[in-house]
C-alpha cells in the first residue's frame, strides 16, 4: 500500500488516467488475441489509430484558431476513451461514426465552454451526437466481461486518487436505494430478482468503466466535497429515472452524465483564465514567490487552490498541469504561488522557474474545502511542514487585513530557520491577533509529536486541527491527533488531486 501511495504521489491524475486507460486498451487487445473476448483485436488498434489521429489533427486545428494551448494528454485521453466505449469497428465500416464522435468530442471542448473550461464530458457527448445524428449506439464494450476485474482495480485507483469515492457513494446509494425502492414498493417484484440484477450490473465492464473513469471525470464534476455528493446523486438519479420514464431512448448512460454535467456546471460554474507574471521573489534558495495578475477579479476562500496549465515541450510524466495553493490573500491585488524547487524538479516546475515577467500561465479548476470554519470562535491550531505553510499564510493575511480575531495556533515545522518563510506576517499576527506562533526545527532535533502537542497547545482537544505538508508528515500527524483525543471531524487535510 505504501509503494502505491508513493506513486500516486508521483504522478498527476490526468497521467494516472492516461496510463490506466492505455493498460486497459492493451488488456483488451491482448484478451482479444487470446480468444476471451468477443472482439477482433486488429479493430480495436486500427480503431485506436484512427480515433487518435482525428482528434489528434481537429484538437490541434482548434487549438490554433481559438490561440489555445494545445493540451496532448487531453485528446489522447478522450480518443482512448471513445475507442473503449464505441464499436469495436473496422474502419471501413464505422469511419464515420468514429469520426462524427472525436469531432463532436473535440469541437464541445472549445465551443460549448464557459469561463475557457468545457462543460460536458467530450467522450459522453461524441457518444450522444452519435446516438442522435446516426442513430449509432455506444456499445461500452471496454474489454469484456474478463477485463472487469482490472478496470475495478485501475479504476479504484483512479478513485483514490482523485480523491472521488464520495461521489461514486453517493451516485450507488441513490442509484440503489430508488431502484429496490421501485422494485419492492411500486412493482412488488420479489427483492432477490432486484438484488440479483443489481449485483450482474455492479460487475458490468461497461458500468464500471462508467463509474470509476467518466462519472468522476475532474474537470466536468464540481469543485468540493459536498457538490461532489450532490453531483453523484443527481447522476445516479437521473440515470434511474431516463431508464423508467423514458426507457425506448437506448442512451440513457451517456445521457445521464451529460445532463449530469449540466447540473454540475449550474452548482458550481467552470473557472478559467490567463494569469500575467509581475514579479518572482526568491526567499530562500529553493523556495520561490510568483506574483500573478489575474485577467479579471475573482472571488475565493482562503486555503483554495487553482490547477495551472503551463505548456512546454517534452514535458515529464507529471504532464504540464499541477495544482498550487494560492498563497496570496483575497484582500491582495495579484495571485501568489509559492513553490520549492529542486535540482531534479519536474519540467513543469523547470519551466515555472524560468518564467519571465509579463509570461502567462493559465489558472483553471479553482476548489478547496481546507478553509477556516465560519464559526469565529472555534479554537484552530494550524500545522504546517515546508511550503505546506501556504494556505496559514492566505488565511492570517486576510484576518490581518480584515482585523479578524481567531484564536490560533500556528505550528511551522522545517528544516531550519533559512527555511522558515512567511514569518514577518505570523509575527505581525502575533501583535495583532493574538496568534500563538511555534516553528519547529529539525535541526534543533524538534520533534511535533503527542508528547510535544499536550505540551504546546493545553486546550488540544477544543480544537479544530488543519494540517498542510508533505503527504506522509499529514497522515503521521493525523494518526498522532487521533491518539490525543481528537475525533475525526476535528481533523482537516490540505489536499492537491494533481499533484
Amino acid at each position: 500500500m505504501g509503494m502505491l501511495l508513493k506513486f500516486l504521489s508521483s504522478i498527476t491524475m490526468y497521467r494516472l488516467l492516461l496510463y490506466v486507460l492505455i493498460l486497459i486498451l492493451l488488456g483488451s487487445v491482448v484478451f482479444a488475441f487470446l480468444g476471451l473476448a468477443p472482439y477482433n483485436a486488429p479493430d480495436i488498434i486500427v480503431q485506436a489509430i484512427f480515433l487518435l489521429a482525428t482528434t489528434g489533427i481537429l484538437n490541434k486545428t482548434l487549438a490554433k484558431f481559438f490561440k489555445t494551448p494545445d493540451n496532448t494528454e487531453s485528446w489522447i485521453i478522450t480518443a482512448l476513451i471513445l475507442t473503449l466505449i464505441l464499436g469495436p469497428y473496422s474502419v471501413s465500416e464505422g469511419w464515420l461514426i468514429l469520426t462524427v464522435a472525436s469531432a463532436a468530442a473535440i469541437v464541445s471542448k472549445f465551443t460549448l465552454v464557459k469561463n475557457h473550461s468545457h462543460i460536458f464530458n467530450p467522450a459522453a457527448l461524441g457518444a450522444l451526437v452519435i446516438a442522435l445524428a446516426l442513430n449509432s449506439l455506444a456499445s461500452w464494450w471496454a474489454g469484456g466481461i474478463a477485463l472487469a476485474p482490472l478496470i475495478f482495480f485501475l479504476g479504484l485507483v483512479v478513485a483514490l486518487k482523485t480523491k472521488r469515492l464520495h461521489l461514486l457513494i453517493g451516485f450507488l446509494a441513490a442509484y440503489l436505494s430508488v431502484v429496490l425502492l421501485d422494485t419492492v414498493l411500486i412493482q412488488k417484484i420479489d427483492p432477490s430478482v432486484a438484488l440479483n440484477t443489481l449485483r450482474n450490473l455492479i460487475v458490468s465492464p461497461a458500468f464500471l468503466f462508467f463509474l470509476f473513469i467518466m462519472l468522476i471525470e475532474p474537470l466536468t464534476s464540481p469543485r468540493t466535497t459536498r457538490h461532489r455528493v450532490y453531483f453523484g446523486i443527481f447522476a445516479g438519479l437521473a440515470w434511474f429515472s431516463l431508464q423508467k420514464f423514458l426507457p425506448t431512448i437506448p442512451y440513457s448512460l451517456e445521457l445521464s452524465l451529460v445532463l449530469s454535467n449540466a447540473f454540475a456546471f449550474l452548482l458550481a460554474p467552470n473557472f478559467r483564465q490567463k494569469f500575467t507574471l509581475t514579479k518572482k521573489e526568491a526567499l530562500t534558495p529553493s523556495i520561490v514567490n510568483f506574483w500573478f495578475a489575474p485577467q479579471k477579479p475573482f472571488a475565493f476562500s482562503p486555503g483554495q487552490f487553482l490547477e495551472y496549465t503551463l505548456p512546454h515541450p517534452s514535458s515529464d510524466a507529471r504532464g504540464i498541469r499541477r495544482y498550487f495553493t494560492i498563497t496570496s490573500s483575497p484582500t491582495e491585488k495579484d495571485i501568489l504561488i509559492t513553490s520549492r524547487f529542486s535540482e531534479k524538479g519536474s519540467s513543469f516546475k523547470l519551466k515555472l522557474r524560468q518564467m519571465k515577467v509579463d509570461e502567462q500561465i493559465i489558472g483553471s479548476y479553482l476548489a478547496g474545502d481546507f478553509i477556516l470554519p465560519q464559526n469565529k470562535k472555534q479554537k484552530l491550531l494550524f500545522i504546517a511542514g515546508g511550503v505546506g505553510v501556504t494556505p496559514f499564510r492566505s488565511m492570517i493575511k486576510n484576518l490581518i487585513d480584515t482585523n479578524e480575531q481567531r484564536d490560533i495556533v500556528l505550528i511551522y515545522a522545517a528544516r531550519n530557520q533559512e527555511d522558515l518563510v512567511f514569518t514577518e506576517i505570523f509575527k505581525e499576527a502575533e501583535n495583532i491577533l493574538g496568534l500563538k506562533f511555534i516553528p519547529v526545527l529539525a535541526e534543533s532535533n524538534q520533534k511535533v509529536d503527542q508528547e510535544f502537542l499536550t505540551t504546546r497547545v493545553s486546550d488540544l482537544k477544543e480544537r479544530i486541527a488543519y494540517l498542510s505538508g508533505p503527504e506522509g508528515m499529514v497522515r503521521s500527524l493525523s494518526k498522532v491527533l487521533k491518539n490525543a483525543g481528537l475525533k475525526r471531524n476535528q481533523i482537516k487535510h490540505d489536499y492537491f488531486p494533481g499533484y
